[in-house]
């Protein structure tokens, strides 16, 4: 199995003189989480300035994991080293993704931590995503309605009799049940 290779990146906020630079050897999901995990700068600086968050340029690709280490410092200093730009990024580059070295049983216990710790600015992300996008949401859910409604109605048909014994089996576990 080839390795995959790895990418530099890079954000700029040029109206800020601000950049971040970074290395994965997944940028789609890379730049998910920096637009989207409020613990990561970038997030940070765009909620901050209330801007939106700039797309990733990728700047080198198809280097090895050796070279993307080294690629990575050398970027974050050249930047560091510009009068003009303020680098968002923390370390000095070249870390090895922390996931990278954990267990899978460790990362479900990381991913549960991180969803407990964020749930709040997800949904509040989510709210206003909505908000934002209402009228392409409800024409994209009109859309797909309209292109699976017969299938529905097919598979409804097929299933008709499966559902109201389900529905009377329901009924009657339920109706015993008081609450208070």
């Amino acid at each position: 199995m080839e390795e995959k290779k790895d990418n530099i990146y890079i954000y700029l906020w040029k109206e800020f003189n601000t950049v971040y630079i970074g290395r994965s050897k997944n940028p789609k999901s890379r730049h998910y989480q920096h637009k989207h995990r409020a613990t990561e700068s970038t997030y940070k600086f765009s909620s901050e300035h209330n801007i939106e968050h700039p797309n990733m340029i990728i700047i080198e690709n198809d280097l090895s994991i050796e070279e993307g280490i080294e690629r990575e410092k050398y970027w974050i200093n050249y930047y560091r080293e510009n009068s003009e730009y303020t680098v968002l990024n923390k370390s000095k580059g070249g870390q090895v993704g922390k996931l990278s070295t954990l267990t899978p049983e460790e990362r479900k216990i990381n991913q549960k931590k991180y969803y407990q710790k964020n749930k709040e600015s997800k949904i509040s992300y989510q709210k206003s995503y909505r908000e934002k996008n209402y009228e392409k949401i409800k024409n994209s859910n009109k859309k797909y309605y309209e292109t699976n409604k017969i299938k529905w109605k097919t598979h409804y048909e097929a299933n008709k009799q499966k559902l109201i014994d389900y529905q009377k089996k329901y009924n009657k576990m339920h109706r015993n049940t008081s609450i208070g």
